[in-house]
């Protein structure tokens, strides 16, 4: 997947632009004169304080709902509820991964070495990844960071149960809402959108509804 791809370049970008500011945290930090804490950053963020300490208010009295209900593969044709209108779906399988999404015409299909997305565009996107295989697998919201530096959590978003936090670099540039995906006896997932956060309502509403209707399939 291009999680690693966005992740060297982000980090060439920083070492040049920055010789002193920190790594972007997809890849492990090495301080010149702090050792003990893993995946920290050599000059704390204050962006990253402040969302992690208070990521924005939770949601109170209203019970979190499943984002994905039926993971079933019956290979039958469906459509998608964009907008209010009912628009037909093709069935995409993911390489490297046993699930496929359901995609409008106006997505399609990325094919890479180590895996493939779905998307608007190359820089709009949803991908996949194993959890087990992320730089931080025991903190999630922070493996988000390749999407920018500052971690927060979407009021809309924060109403899903698979849902785990979010990260964008300006209120205009890229961002990527992360969700956890498990299944039985299959490794935990990782499903990741990337796009721009100015395009927001129109890419937001789309991915959300491709992603409802993951399938697994059986190998």
């Amino acid at each position: 997947m291009r999680i690693l791809k966005i992740c060297g370049i982000v980090a060439l970008t920083v070492l040049i632009g920055c010789a002193n500011s920190e790594a972007p945290n997809l890849a492990k930090p090495s301080p010149p004169a702090t050792t003990g804490e893993t995946a920290a950053p050599t000059v704390p963020s204050p962006h990253f304080t402040t969302q992690l300490e208070t990521p924005g208010p939770a949601i109170t009295g209203v019970s979190k709902v499943k984002l994905i209900n039926d993971l079933n593969y019956t290979g039958k044709e469906i459509s998608l509820n964009l907008g209010g209108r009912q628009v037909p779906a093709t069935f995409v399988e993911i390489n490297l991964h046993p699930y496929g999404f359901y995609i409008p015409e106006n997505m399609q299909e990325f094919v890479f070495e180590d895996g493939s997305e779905v998307g608007l565009n190359r820089a709009e996107f949803i991908g996949l990844s194993e959890v087990e295989r992320l730089v931080n697998p025991d903190n999630l919201h922070e493996s988000l960071r390749f999407g920018g530096d500052t971690l927060f959590y979407d009021e809309e978003l924060q109403q899903f149960e698979e849902y785990i936090g979010s990260s964008k670099d300006g209120d205009e540039g890229p961002r990527v809402d992360g969700f956890l995906l498990k299944h039985g006896g299959t490794p935990d997932m990782l499903i990741y959108f990337r796009y721009f956060n100015k395009n927001k309502e129109s890419v937001l509403p789309i991915f959300l509804e491709v992603t409802k209707n993951i399938k697994y399939i059986e190998p």
